[in-house]
């Protein structure tokens, strides 16, 4: 039987909900970035285009492709549809996969799936229940928030103004305009990655209630959050840490901790030590797919630039990269294991 102290259900729920609000700090301080302040930065529902290859100091992705150009946009669906366009590229090889707040990649445009030519699209959120239009093809998102991150092939700096051009073609509007005033409480100087290893267990789960109130958990991870409601984390409710005495925060704190060093370790750790002699977790290991001359490699269905490998000992989980601009998020797109290894169960 698994462990069911709070310092194990402070781990699993930590690794589990370390993607959720990863990107939920990144997408409020990319979206509280004044246009042109920062790099990719700048109001939900607009592209925000890197004209040219970034420097070697360039942290926004841990390790950015050398050979294409970034546009990324984050979404806000919840006044209702965005419409995205692609203009035709030419035959140039580009990727635009959308993710949702769990770091799922639900769609993917590129000529490999969608082909190379013009492309519009009407992107729903989870709860919309509208009348559309019967021609449009629609991508219905699993949350109200939605990351669109747009690499184009790009052949060296002579190839900047045609890749400029179709980085102008790629255009959102939102069926139902608001506005979306800049939050001057959001800290848009530190790394998202910094703030949220910087939580306390406290602070992490509060923000993570919060982020999972806005975006729905997916149906098949129903186990888990069955497991990790004894901590007061439920879909819809805020977190109450006054719940606990002293001694139990600091077992949450513990579980905390052990689990952000199994997320940022770059070898598979053991289970937390409260779990022993149960089923250990499954040491997921998510790689970058390098890129070389040519076009990146196609995406999967779990991430735009990433696989999903199982660890052996003779080949050890490494730390992996940033799946896309914008932030030194460590998130996983494979399926939310963030990063590695996975502690979910039945995963």
């Amino acid at each position: 039987m698994m462990s069911d102290d709070l310092r194990t259900l402070a781990h699993e729920a930590y690794v589990y909900l370390y993607p959720l609000v990863t990107m939920d700090v990144t997408r409020r301080q990319a979206v509280s970035a004044p246009p042109g302040d920062k790099p990719l930065f700048g109001p939900p529902n607009e592209f925000h285009h890197l004209r040219e290859f970034p420097p070697a100091e360039f942290r926004s992705v841990v390790r950015p492709n050398f050979d294409t150009l970034y546009s990324s946009a984050w979404l806000d669906l919840t006044a209702g549809p965005v419409a995205l366009h692609v203009s035709d590229t030419g035959g140039r090889y580009f990727m635009v996969p959308l993710l949702d707040m769990w770091t799922d990649v639900f769609a993917t445009l590129g000529p490999r799936t969608t082909g190379s030519g013009d492309q519009d699209y009407l992107v729903v959120g989870p709860d919309h229940e509208g009348e559309l239009p019967a021609a449009a093809r629609v991508l219905r998102a699993p949350t109200p928030h939605v990351w669109v991150i747009g690499r184009i092939q790009t052949n060296g700096p002579a190839d900047y103004e045609k890749v400029r051009r179709i980085q102008d073609g790629l255009t959102l509007e939102a069926l139902h305009p608001v506005e979306h005033p800049v939050d001057p409480a959001v800290d848009a100087v530190t790394d998202p990655l910094a703030t949220v290893n910087g939580f306390t267990a406290v602070e992490f789960f509060t923000r993570a209630c919060r982020a999972l109130a806005d975006n729905p958990p997916h149906p098949t991870d129903f186990s888990v959050l069955a497991r990790i409601a004894p901590l007061g984390i439920v879909p819809g409710r805020d977190f109450d840490p006054d719940r606990f005495t002293d001694p139990d925060l600091a077992a949450l704190e513990a579980g905390a901790v052990s689990a952000r060093k199994a997320i940022l370790s770059p070898s598979t750790p053991s289970p937390p030590p409260s779990t022993a002699g149960a089923s250990a977790p499954r040491p997921w290991a998510c790689t970058a797919t390098p890129t070389s001359s040519g076009p990146p490699s196609p995406p999967s269905a779990s991430g735009p630039t990433r696989r999903r490998t199982r660890s052996t000992p003779s080949s050890p989980p490494t730390r992996t990269a940033n799946p896309s601009p914008g932030s030194t998020t460590t998130c996983c797109t494979s399926r939310r294991t963030a990063c590695r290894p996975s502690t979910r169960s039945g995963r």
